[in-house]
């Protein structure tokens, strides 16, 4: 029997200095990588905050607009989240004062020179036809395209 049981001797070795230099670079690698995600986030949020507040400055130029007295404004529907539902709401919005507008342009007081006229009511889409309260219909411009309320110029006054 063999005495010493020793079958084969392994020495590993190793410089410390290479081993020290790769961990300096993995440092510097880890630092460019850091760096590099920094500049990719400040870019992103840039861009997803130029893309939320985008549709929104467009509204509220809409409304300035609107409030200054034009009613032929729309503004563009980008979206589907809040943003689009408030944008679409506002659209409708518009179109609904649109139509109140021509409805009480259309039943307005207009003004004549004579007194004994001042205050009558005047019907300017309506014409008489001979017999007092009997009105007929005009053509009204537009009156296929809307579906939710009745024109003004269809309406008969009898």
């Amino acid at each position: 029997m063999v005495e010493d049981s020793r079958f084969a001797t392994v020495n590993i070795r190793f410089s410390l200095l290479a081993l020290k230099r790769d961990i300096m670079w993995a440092e510097v690698r880890n630092l460019l990588l850091t760096f590099l995600m920094m500049i990719l986030g400040f870019f992103g949020a840039i861009w997803l905050a130029k893309n939320v507040t985008h549709p929104i400055e467009e509204l509220t130029r809409a409304m300035a607009r609107v409030a200054k007295g034009d009613l032929g404004v729309s503004a563009p529907v980008v979206s589907k989240d809040e943003i689009g539902l408030l944008t679409e709401s506002f659209n409708l919005m518009v179109q609904d004062l649109k139509e109140k507008v021509r409805i009480k342009d259309a039943f307005d007081v207009w003004p004549t020179n004579s007194r004994s006229q001042q205050g009558q009511r005047s019907v300017p889409n309506l014409h008489h036809q001979g017999s007092p309260g009997a009105f007929h219909r005009l053509p009204c411009p537009g009156a296929a395209k809307r579906r939710r309320h009745p024109p003004v110029c269809d309406l008969v006054v009898r």
